[in-house]
């Protein structure tokens, strides 16, 4: 092959585009990601020991909020800050606890109102590697946000999903690639991107000068305290 052959292979813009790979496709996710909106809320709590505060989701039409147990631990005036664009201003809900689990870092809160459409919770099956997801939160009093990611690995299969049994440790095994947890993220629902349907929940994240890891809970732990809790999910929406 002569040089100037070999100068055009190397700079061919078509051959320069296969070796970067072709991009993930992406499905248009703008409708569910503005259902999901209308659900999503941040959760203030005020303690002794100081102000905070996270998101909630809600899965109910009767107003149970799913959240980070750790967003509310040690509060004493738990709400929820309703900006829906039904009224001229936003609208503080006060918010009770309904069950939690410590050790999962989850917890359902309930507020008094009706919902039409819920956010609802997804089957174990969704939850798969190259998975396309979106969080919708309120990281650091910037209201609210959207951010995505895809889901990178998965490390161990999901056995039958049993609310009698406590899902395994390695459930937890869960990393998200473009998606970081910042203050307030906390208790964000991950949505999958094709379904609008919530895989898993922000409880926090690393970040060192190599990598960064967001830790969640996956939608595994969710049904089983959903189940233990008896919080209705998945209920058919208002027309």
């Amino acid at each position: 092959m002569t040089l100037l052959r070999i100068l055009v292979v190397l700079f061919s813009p078509v051959v320069a585009l296969a070796c970067a790979g072709s991009p993930l496709p992406r499905p248009n996710s703008l409708p569910l990601i503005n259902e999901n909106k209308d659900v999503v809320f941040q959760v203030d709590v005020r303690g002794p020991e100081g102000n905070g505060h996270g998101t909630g989701t809600v899965i109910s039409k009767t107003g149970h909020v799913l959240t980070a147990y750790h967003v509310i631990e040690g509060g004493e005036d738990i709400s929820l800050t309703i900006d829906d664009g039904s009224t001229p201003w936003p609208i503080c809900h006060a918010a009770k606890v309904v069950v939690g689990n410590r050790d999962y870092d989850i917890v359902v809160l309930k507020i008094d109102r009706h919902f039409d459409r819920p956010a609802r919770i997804a089957d174990l099956k969704e939850l798969e590697s190259g998975l396309m997801t979106y969080s919708v939160g309120y990281p650091l009093n910037m209201g609210q946000s959207v951010w995505s990611g895809i889901v990178s690995v998965r490390l161990y299969d999901i056995p039958p999903f049993n609310p009698a049994a406590p899902p395994e440790p390695q459930l937890q095994a869960i990393t998200f690639n473009d998606m970081t947890s910042a203050p307030g993220m906390s208790g964000a629902g991950v949505f999958s991107a094709e379904t609008g349907s919530i895989v898993a929940m922000l409880t926090g994240g690393i970040r060192t000068q190599r990598f960064s890891q967001t830790i969640v809970q996956p939608v595994s732990k969710i049904r089983y305290v959903l189940e233990k809790g008896k919080i209705p999910y998945n209920e058919p929406f208002d027309e």
